[in-house]
């Protein structure tokens, strides 16, 4: 399906966080509804719910792009419910490591390790926090293999 290949791309650009201002208003709400998001139009605002998302995500039109905020507030909550992938119209989490969290009273904050990716770490002042940046990279690293031509092992 043709469409599921830009949905994909889109989803791979919202959450390595490329391209925010570059973000199309309905590519961005088709992707959202294909999450289990139904939408909800109040005005020039469009809010999208989805059952076990406590915070509602909010959209506004910029021209013919999403606003740039609303784009990094709806990348924070994909990935602190783990909406990571789109497989048949299910979610489902694409990250199969294991986590190793712990806090670092030296550096105050929460640390993640990934065991299996040498050197693969990250932090944040919150779990929350922590748990994007490992998100983050744990999107990206896939990608940059790919486009350095590496197999995967």
């Amino acid at each position: 399906m043709a469409g599921t290949g830009r949905r994909d791309r889109l989803l791979a650009q919202l959450l390595g966080g490329r391209a925010d201002a570059n973000v199309s208003f309905e590519a961005i709400c088709a992707l959202l509804r294909r999450l289990g998001f139904h939408k909800r139009t109040r005005g020039s605002h469009h809010v999208f719910r989805r059952k076990g998302v406590e915070e509602p995500l909010n959209l506004q039109r910029d021209g013919a792009k999403a606003k740039v905020c609303q784009i990094r507030q709806a990348r924070a909550v994909l990935v602190r419910y783990g909406l990571t992938t789109i497989e048949r119209g299910r979610r489902v989490n694409a990250y199969k490591y294991e986590l190793i969290v712990y806090w670092s009273a030296e550096d105050m904050v929460f640390v993640a390790d990934v065991p299996e990716l040498p050197g693969c770490m990250a932090h944040g002042a919150t779990p929350a926090e922590m748990e994007a940046r490992c998100a983050r990279i744990l999107w990206k690293r896939p990608l940059q293999k790919l486009a350095s031509g590496e197999h995967f092992g």
